[in-house]
């Protein structure tokens, strides 16, 4: 979650200009009231008096570049806050505000040492420790994040946006129950934000609580019926508990608004075939998932099944030998373990595919089993 321009408004302590200017003396006002096109004219008069002190000047810009970006001008925002900032002696939010924006356009690198500079000027800042865990969380270092937004909250309990970022690197780290504590406190607070339902969601699913996970899913998505990874994760969960219907709903629905990503093709044909309602729907998802990636072996291996049941048992072999040359021994093996449970041969289960491993495989088929494993 980046942080907005507004947020960075709303901290910003804004110091008076001391010259008695007009237009410069009522930035301060414009600025707190969030007028940002009053402010972007007022500081253009202000700037043409060649008399404003370093800064005074810097003060001016940085009101300036917030409200142009507010208003949607990025690239000057951060034109006019790089000014700002080569005055020197750039304040802790200044530099807050500078990363902000660069980070918002990707610049992640470039924001946290600029994060890190700030907290050299003030170690116990806790809204720039929050920027910082945020970004932290965005980058995948989440015991950074964790150790910046443990200090944040210490220091501010009350800055809820800093239980979501930790929830959210909770739930990375494997650690859901403490990502459900922190879910639940920022809930408490912001309850109309689909992400935190959909994230508490994955951290109920992760502790074995499919019926409260399905009901955050449900709430998430009643916020925002378009959320995919959670139309993904509430699929799953649905599948996980013999849903195949519903499961199959919410796989197609995130198919069609991801149709670049090949998983969701996977996902999709897998739970078509489960559900055995419509078989030749579920092979015509995994045909069309190999027209994107033709690698995937995973497909070739739901598509094989899909044929073995469909009674097209030479295909179906043609399909799970594409699916072996590709995924390796892995599959082979596994495939071997299956064969091996379901009485169709007692081979080693060593990942070649060997005469006697075909020969099973061939037997399975004609009786469309599932080498699925449960």
């Amino acid at each position: 979650m980046r942080y907005s321009v507004l947020m960075i408004s709303i901290c910003l302590v804004s110091a008076s200009l001391a010259k008695a200017d007009s237009e410069c003396d009522k930035i301060d006002d414009l600025f707190a009231s969030g007028a940002s096109s009053a402010v972007v004219e007022a500081a253009n008069n202000c700037l043409e008096n060649t008399d404003l002190t370093a800064k005074e000047r810097q003060h001016t810009l940085k009101a300036r570049g917030i409200s142009l970006a507010a208003l949607g001008d990025v690239e000057a925002g951060i034109a006019d806050l790089q000014s700002a900032i080569a005055l020197g002696d750039p304040t802790a939010l200044l530099l807050l505000s500078h990363a902000s924006l660069i980070a918002s356009q990707g610049d992640i690198s470039g924001a946290l040492a600029e994060l890190d500079q700030a907290l050299e000027l003030e170690p116990n800042n806790f809204i720039v420790l929050e920027a910082r865990g945020a970004l932290r969380q965005q980058i995948g270092n989440f015991p950074g994040a964790v150790d910046d937004l443990n200090k944040a909250t210490e220091l501010y309990p009350e800055l809820t946006n800093a239980y979501f970022h930790r929830g959210t690197a909770w739930l990375n780290l494997g650690v859901p129950e403490r990502a459900l504590a922190d879910f639940d406190t920022f809930i408490a607070s912001n309850d109309n934000s689909p992400y935190a339902y959909g994230y508490r969601g994955t951290a109920l699913d992760m502790l074995g609580r499919p019926e409260e996970a399905l009901e955050d899913y449900d709430r998430a998505l009643e916020r925002d019926p378009d959320l995919i990874f959670v139309l993904g994760n509430r699929g799953h969960t649905l599948q996980r508990i013999g849903d195949y219907r519903n499961s199959a709903i919410d796989r197609e629905r995130a198919l069609a608004l991801e149709p670049q990503n090949i998983q969701r093709y996977v996902s999709a044909a897998l739970v078509l075939y489960k559900e055995g309602r419509d078989y030749e729907r579920a092979i015509e998802v995994a045909e069309a998932g190999l027209v994107l990636d033709a690698s995937a072996s995973n497909l070739h291996d739901i598509r094989a099944h899909i044929l073995a049941v469909l009674g097209h048992q030479e295909e179906a072999l043609v399909a799970f030998e594409q699916a072996m040359a590709i995924h390796g021994e892995s599959l082979i093996s596994s495939y071997q373990k299956q064969l091996i449970l379901y009485g169709y041969g007692d081979m080693a289960p060593d990942g070649q595919y060997r005469l006697e491993t075909r020969t099973a495989l061939i037997a399975c088929i004609q009786d469309a089993c599932d080498l699925w494993p449960d």
